[in-house]
Formats: C-alpha cells, sequence, structure tokens
C-alpha cells in the first residue's frame, strides 16, 4: 500500500457539505474532523439515540432521516455496520444526485459487489469505496474524536466504473481534514487487511479466550497479567457483532491468514520442544528488526 499526499486542486468543486450515514465512533470522529476543516455536516443514525449523542458531541446536525441528511450533500460517507452498507450507499446515490458518496466499510470486495447488483449504473460513477483504517476497540459517538482521523491511512479503492473526478475530489477532503489518501484495488486492499487488522483481531480474541478458559483451574492465571498480555489482548474487547460481520464478510482472506499464523506459531513451538535456541534467537530477532522499521 503506498500513501499518497493531498492531491492538488483539480476542476472539481471543494467539498464543503458532509453528510454521515452511520454516527457511531468512526461516523462521529469523521464529521468532528470534518468540521474542525470548516465543513458543515449533517448526520443520521437508525438509532436516533446515537444521532442525538453524536450532536451532542460535536458539530454534527442529526436528521430524523437518511433522505434529509444526504439532501444537497457534496460527499456522503457511510458508516453504517457491514450489512447496510449497500442500501445506504444505494439511498444515497440516488437521494443526492450531485454527491460523492463513498463508505467506510473495512471489507471491499463484498460490499463493492453488492452496490454492483444494486445501483443504477450511472449513479456508480460517483460511488469511490474507501477505509478510514482509524478507530479503537471501543464504540460510539461517547468515544469519537477528531484525533482518530489524524494521520491514519484511509484506503481508497475505486473500481473501473468510477469517475476519476469524483476519486480526486474524494482524496483532496481526505487530506484536507487530516488523512492521507491511499490508492488499492479493493481485492489487494481486502487481502492486506486480513493480515494488518482483521488477523491481530483473530489473535487477540484468541489469547484472551485462552487465557479466560484456562482461569478455571488457575484463578492466579489473569492477576499475573503484565503489560505485555494486556497490549496483545487490547482488541479482544472489541464489538463481537462487529466483528463476526467483518470476519465472515472477508472469510477467505481471514483464513488464509489464521492458516498462515498457525503454521508460523507451529514452527516456533517445534524450536522450542527442539531446544533449536539458536533457530528461536533467530526468530525473534528477525521479528525483532521488522518491527522496528514499522512506522509508528
Amino acid at each position: 500500500m503506498t500513501s499518497m499526499p493531498t492531491p492538488e486542486p483539480s476542476a472539481g468543486p471543494p467539498i464543503d457539505r458532509v453528510a454521515i450515514v452511520g454516527t457511531g465512533l468512526i461516523g462521529t470522529s469523521i464529521a468532528m474532523a470534518a468540521a474542525r476543516a470548516g465543513c458543515t455536516v449533517r448526520g443520521w443514525d437508525i438509532d436516533p439515540g446515537v444521532a442525538t449523542r453524536a450532536a451532542a458531541r460535536s458539530a454534527l446536525t442529526a436528521c430524523p432521516t437518511s433522505e434529509e441528511a444526504v439532501a444537497d450533500a457534496d460527499v456522503v460517507i457511510v458508516c453504517t455496520p457491514i450489512g447496510a452498507v449497500a442500501s445506504s450507499v444505494v439511498s444515497a446515490l440516488r437521494t443526492a444526485p450531485g454527491a460523492v458518496v463513498a463508505d467506510a466499510a473495512s471489507i471491499k470486495e463484498h460490499v463493492v459487489a453488492e452496490i454492483r447488483s444494486a445501483a443504477n449504473p450511472l449513479d456508480l460513477r460517483r460511488y469511490v469505496p474507501s477505509h478510514p483504517l482509524g478507530g479503537s476497540e471501543r464504540s460510539g459517538p461517547e468515544h469519537a474524536s477528531a484525533s482518530v482521523v489524524d494521520g491514519i491511512v484511509w484506503a481508497v479503492t475505486p473500481t473501473e466504473a468510477v469517475d476519476p473526478e469524483a476519486v480526486e475530489r474524494l482524496e483532496r477532503w481526505i487530506g484536507r481534514i487530516g488523512a492521507q489518501p491511499a490508492r488499492l484495488s479493493p481485492e489487494r486492499h481486502d487481502r492486506l487487511v486480513a493480515f494488518a487488522s482483521h488477523l491481530p483481531q483473530v489473535a487477540s480474541t484468541s489469547l484472551m479466550g485462552l487465557a479466560a478458559a484456562e482461569e478455571a483451574g488457575e484463578p492466579e492465571i489473569l492477576l499475573l497479567a503484565a503489560g505485555g498480555f494486556r497490549d496483545l489482548t487490547r482488541l479482544a474487547a472489541s464489538n463481537p457483532s462487529l466483528w463476526s460481520e467483518i470476519l465472515l464478510a472477508n472469510r477467505d482472506q481471514v483464513a488464509t491468514a489464521i492458516d498462515l499464523f498457525v503454521s508460523r506459531l507451529v514452527s516456533i513451538r517445534d524450536e522450542v520442544l527442539e531446544g533449536r535456541g539458536g533457530d528461536v534467537e533467530r526468530t525473534f530477532d528477525e521479528a525483532k528488526r521488522a518491527r522496528l522499521t514499522l512506522a509508528t
């Protein structure tokens, strides 16, 4: 994945009116970053209470319907759970004929295929699949902040159906609100996030589940948990329903990532069992050097 600098202005008009569909953690955080950049922001959530709490925390104006929220918008960002993304995007494309419509779903191939099958082909020129790689294990607008968007990579994954000007407008706006647009294909996006995002969640959840099961016979096990254990299991506090939906939507790529991770664990297990200290040290050294090159 290659991070891209904020694109230079082109003929496309600027984005000043923003609509957010789905005002949870990421939706409200995007709303706050957009308002900070001088945009006016309207939002809607299927749960009116969530939208009200989002409005109380941000400059977002909560609307009673999604149609009212997206009307006259320059850009619509759909931040709903994966199962509602396609219908929300198709509705926004129809209701806001002048808007660029993007989504924040962490899976792209599955979502793009659903939208392609349901949307007017002419409207697809304004649909730019995307994925802001920000957030936390917490959920809800109460935990939103413009800082969630600051400096994050925002994947932009256009298909051949998208108007290049729509992509450029979205990328300029992403840079304006503080994130870094990075363009790649939907297929490559899903393969990479399976390793960089979905596998860490699986590993964290599995480790926490193992420790909790072992606690039944060894109640002191969690008392001995130090910083490393807490760091590794932080993601286990994430929303179970959200992650179940994400993993199933990217099941093939996630399964491949898990298989490779299991193979690596088995290799380390064998090195330890066979007393191959040099190999163990080499494995750790390679991982350490790779981690030190990772941008912080």
